[in-house]
């Protein structure tokens, strides 16, 4: 066998096997059946259209009912709203405060109207477009509104909007989202996943999962489904490309069950089309958003990891625990970066949070904290962690927030305000930061749900994070 035969042998070997990999960590998209109702959640327009235009064609050619509610108007970035009226032929003269809301809006519905469906199927809320993760964090029965300053305004402005003069609440985004779901029944719903670096997406996905939550007890439990959209330089090759099939950003490929949704060549093609309806976006952002027109569509089953409980004085298996891993890749917290594309972390080389454990012992939530200090220099590292009960109004549950500073300090709030004597506990071991948390401090004893998320900060700067997640609490 000559050298070269042999090289291409190998190389052969190697692309099976990837290919092999390939077919194992992805599955068969479930396919619509005709009895599905099928809600899609859209942080902004074009969301849906990126992530699931294949699926609204399919889902439209066998009959199932589909509707799309989009969470914001996306009316945000208004400097790229200017650049797309200076590059229309008649620019348009009215106030982009906005203006951009309302031709996002006209952009969507002429995006599904191609793609088959009718604008009545069409909900939108109208709450703050990059706001609604600073809503979710800290924004809980408060008397206080979060004002955008990108309208100017505290209320949702769009009189066709089903939010119209909602005020920018928590409260009431969960309310809204209940309405709309608790009227269509759905059987299956799709949102952003948790770990889009879109801070809108994150907000999106904790919104939908605790709507669903609440509608649990009226007997309403669709499958429910993530979708992603930015993911650091991921899709990596830009433009279109459509004989090119998308996979799932490797660090995710092994952190969800991943289905593959393949789409035909006119599905693709008018994926395309649909795509490029929306002009106010891919002005600026041609290369991004034609990435997603692609042989298929990815979705991952959406499923919370459950907290497990351990006997009262068994020693801590970690073995067993409810596993979250920090990304490196993080959300941008202060306005749009280049292509809508996440910034990976500044202080990188400083500090790296590995990834964090939860397990129940008692009472307490135990919580492991992996955290490697790359230059000896220790950062301060948040927890956020909201409880969640049936049959609790969740917006009076404690929001708690843990603050370990590198002296190993702590400081613990709840709803922004100090707690004396919380009765949370910090051990350290090598790397390891373990935290005995009261459950009473979280709600009591008898939550059932957790969301959670864990940040290492250098300074003021983010360092790393491992998005919000959706946990089950064992009973004790």
């Amino acid at each position: 066998m000559t050298a070269q035969l042999s090289s291409r042998l190998l190389y052969g070997i190697l692309l099976l096997g990837i290919w092999i990999e390939s077919v194992h960590a992805i599955s068969e998209f479930t396919p619509v059946r005709v009895r599905d109702r099928i809600v899609i959640v859209a942080p902004h327009p074009d969301d849906e259209v990126l992530a699931a235009s294949g699926l609204i064609q399919q889902a439209i050619a066998v009959g199932a009912k589909v509707k799309i509610i989009y969470l914001t108007n996306g009316d945000h970035n208004q400097a790229a709203y200017r650049r797309y009226t200076q590059r229309q032929q008649h620019p348009s003269f009215r106030p982009t405060q906005f203006a951009l809301g309302e031709q996002r809006r006209v952009e969507a519905s002429a995006a599904m109207q191609l793609l088959g469906l009718a604008s009545k199927n069409l909900i939108f809320l109208g709450y703050p477009d990059w706001s609604t993760l600073r809503l979710w964090r800290d924004y809980w029965e408060t008397d206080e509104v979060l004002f955008n300053n990108a309208t100017g305004v505290d209320r949702v402005p769009y009189p066709e909007d089903f939010s119209y003069r909602h005020a920018y609440r928590s409260e009431n985004i969960t309310a809204d989202l209940c309405a709309t779901l608790r009227t269509f029944k759905p059987t299956r719903v799709f949102v952003t996943h948790p770990c889009d670096t879109h801070p809108d997406h994150r907000a999106a996905a904790n919104f939908v999962q605790l709507a669903l939550l609440e509608l649990e007890a009226e007997g309403i439990r669709p499958e429910l489904d993530f979708y992603i959209v930015h993911f650091g330089s991921w899709p990596a090759t830009l433009n279109y490309h459509p004989t090119l099939p998308l996979e799932p950003p490797r660090t995710l490929r092994d952190d969800s069950d991943w289905q593959s949704l393949p789409l035909t060549p006119k599905q693709i093609q008018r994926k395309y089309q649909a795509i490029l309806t929306n002009q106010t976006q891919v002005t600026d952002q041609r290369g991004l958003l034609t990435a997603f027109a692609r042989t298929n569509e990815l979705f991952a089953t959406g499923q919370a990891p459950t907290v497990p409980l351990l006997p009262e004085h068994a020693e801590l298996d970690w073995t067993k625990a409810a596993h979250l891993r920090a990304l490196a890749v993080l959300p941008s917290e202060s306005g749009y970066v280049t292509n809508s594309l996440a910034e990976l972390p500044s202080s990188k080389t400083v500090v790296d949070l590995e990834c964090i454990d939860f397990l129940r012992q008692d009472d307490d939530l135990v919580a492991q904290l992996n955290l490697k200090n790359l230059t000896g220099q220790r950062g301060n590292v948040r927890m956020l962690l909201f409880g969640y009960r049936q049959g609790t109004a969740f917006a009076s549950l404690p929001k708690v927030q843990i603050n370990i500073t590198p002296d190993n300090r702590l400081n613990v709030q709840i709803t922004h305000e100090g707690v004396e004597d919380p009765g949370v506990t910090l051990t350290n071991i090598d790397t390891r930061m373990i935290l005995r948390i009261p459950l009473k401090l979280l709600g009591g004893t008898d939550i059932d749900h957790l969301f959670a998320t864990a940040i290492a900060y250098f300074g003021a700067k983010i360092a790393d994070d491992t998005a919000w997640h959706l946990l089950r609490i064992s009973p004790n």
